[in-house]
């Protein structure tokens, strides 16, 4: 079954019953049951899911305004003084694209952060990379299993 016919027939999964939100008191969390009290299976709550996650982001941009969508210009880094800034990885992989980035700023917080950039949506994809920052005193603490991860390693690479 290709993409094209899989929504398809999760599109009329969904149409065709009336999904109903369940809230559990005691468990705090919820199912989602058709018309006959039957939860729904998994492929029509992923799809679900997803469609929701795409529309959750296209409107937090539309709110918020856009997340990058690929490596921070100079412009930007100029204006927003960001500083030693590097772009370690650049790759193109499917529909996808993928930045890996490190820069610090007047805030003294250092950041590493990945992410992937959809090419048919041009959203991020929710379920790739990551985003760490570190002032100073974090960084102190790890700073020293940093360096001897690099030592062990760096002549094996």
């Amino acid at each position: 079954m290709d993409i094209k016919e899989f929504y398809s027939n999760e599109i009329a999964f969904l149409s065709n019953h009336t999904i109903k939100i369940n809230f559990n008191e005691n468990s705090l969390g919820v199912t989602l049951t058709d018309e006959d009290g039957k939860q729904i299976d998994f492929k029509a709550f992923s799809f679900l899911l997803e469609q929701i996650n795409t529309l959750y982001n296209k409107k937090k941009e539309e709110y918020y305004g856009e997340d990058n969508k690929g490596p921070i210009d100079e412009f930007t880094r100029k204006r927003l003084n960001l500083q030693d800034y590097l772009l370690y990885k650049y790759e193109e992989f499917g529909n996808h694209k993928a930045i890996s980035e490190v820069f610090h700023d007047d805030n003294r917080i250092l950041t590493i952060q990945e992410y992937a950039v959809s090419k048919e949506t041009n959203l991020r994809a929710q379920d790739y990379g990551f985003a760490a920052h570190f002032n100073i005193y974090d960084l102190e603490k790890i700073l020293p299993s940093i360096l001897s991860f690099y030592e062990k390693n760096k002549l094996e690479k």
